[in-house]
């Protein structure tokens, strides 16, 4: 996880944000949020709002817009304290096999059992596909 103090993260790109003020043991048990930088340098997130049970979006710009609306907690805790990429699972594991592609045949064989055990045996193809960077 990376500091959103030290390190933000690109505006536009969607990411898995944490603040220890957004766990709700109802509604957010870990305090995680899928949220973006805007281009203004604003972080908006899905917040579950349970007075009207959904989730809206939630920013420093729509707290400005109408106060009235947010609790002083919400107000005070819409960045995360720290966040990490989504991350595409296809090219984690494209990555996973260039990366131990010059490995050892142990190394090699622990992924493919990870693999055996993770997908079901319809999924092959898809697993060979991964292997074949997509081609």
């Amino acid at each position: 996880m990376k500091d959103y103090q030290i390190h933000k993260p690109e505006s536009g790109i969607e990411v898995i944000g944490f603040n220890p003020n957004w766990i709700d043991e109802d509604f957010n048990p870990r305090g995680y949020r899928i949220g973006f930088v805007d281009g203004d340098g604003n972080f908006t997130s899905a917040h579950w709002w349970d007075y009207q049970d959904t989730y809206m979006t939630i920013s420093h710009s729509d707290c400005d817009a109408d106060p009235r609306l947010y609790s002083d907690n919400i107000k005070n805790n819409i960045e995360p304290t720290h966040w990490f990429p989504i991350i595409d699972p296809k090219q984690l594991l494209i990555d996973l096999f260039k990366e131990i592609e010059h490995g050892d045949e142990e190394h090699r064989e622990w992924l493919r059992q990870k693999m055996e055990n993770f997908y079901e045996p319809s999924d092959q193809l898809k697993i060979n596909d991964i292997r074949n960077n997509g081609k």
